[in-house]
């Protein structure tokens, strides 16, 4: 019955990680415990001070009510609120040739102590406009401060951002070159490129949660997201979110 559950367990994170939907896990006070890649991305944009730790300091200039509708909530669980379209969320408008973008926020009670948060983004992008969206999503990723990506090939990294430097402990540009078995290391760093490799020699998408090491020698659990880079295993793309995981 362990194992079963364990499988389901692994199941779910996967749907959590592979989902085009944003997924946050929080306290009552909103601090994120954890969050997938689709949240991170979402959040990353309503930022103004580069931290992605408290959704309601996220949604407050858009949203400032959100935080009173929790704390007001009084039933062990439920529904707090579902579909609430989030205010201003972007200014773009299609007809200046630019991506239009919304948001709805909806809040679920799964406990007294724990909230579970859904993200959804639709937009619509002009077919001309689209390759830009694209590159301007791409570059505040790849710049960001929180977001940690690596580009590596079949054995080595190749590239990383400084984000990623700083979640490994390593100085600046010191991870290039190094073994990904070198950077993966700890508890199960080996099981995380090893689970890897089918899905990226597909040219798929590959998504885990491990307990990783840092350079100092601290633990850390990240959840990884790895794209195959033109469908070749040579060279893939490692986007790294550190899980703050909830204490028993």
């Amino acid at each position: 019955m362990d194992t079963d559950y364990k499988i389901m367990y692994e199941d779910l994170l996967q749907f959590l990680y592979r989902t085009p939907l944003g997924f946050v896990q929080a306290n009552r006070n909103g601090d994120i415990q954890m969050l997938n890649p689709v949240a991170a991305q979402i959040l990353m944009q309503m930022t103004v001070n580069g931290r992605i730790d408290n959704l309601f300091a996220l949604l407050r200039r858009a949203r400032p009510e959100l935080e009173n509708l929790a704390n007001e909530f009084t039933n062990r669980s439920g529904v707090v609120c579902e579909d609430l379209p989030v205010v201003g969320y972007s200014e773009q408008k299609v007809d200046s040739g630019q991506s239009q973008q919304t948001l709805k926020v909806s809040i679920f009670v799964q406990n007294q102590d724990s909230l579970m948060v859904v993200l959804r983004e639709s937009r619509l992008v002009t077919r001309y406009e689209q390759p830009f969206a694209r590159s301007k999503e791409l570059d505040a990723m790849l710049s960001h401060d929180q977001i940690a990506v690596l580009k590596a090939g079949q054995h080595s990294v190749t590239w990383a951002n400084v984000a990623a430097h700083s979640l490994f402990r390593y100085e600046d540009d010191a991870l290039s070159g190094l073994a990904l078995s070198q950077v993966f290391c700890g508890e199960d760093g080996a099981e995380l490129l090893e689970d890897s490799l089918p899905v990226l020699a597909l040219g798929g998408r590959f998504c885990g949660v491990a307990l990783l090491r840092r350079k100092d020698g601290s633990q850390m659990t990240v959840s990884a997201t790895a794209t195959a880079i033109s469908g070749s295993i040579v060279e893939s793309l490692w986007i790294l979110l550190e899980v703050q995981m909830k204490a028993d």
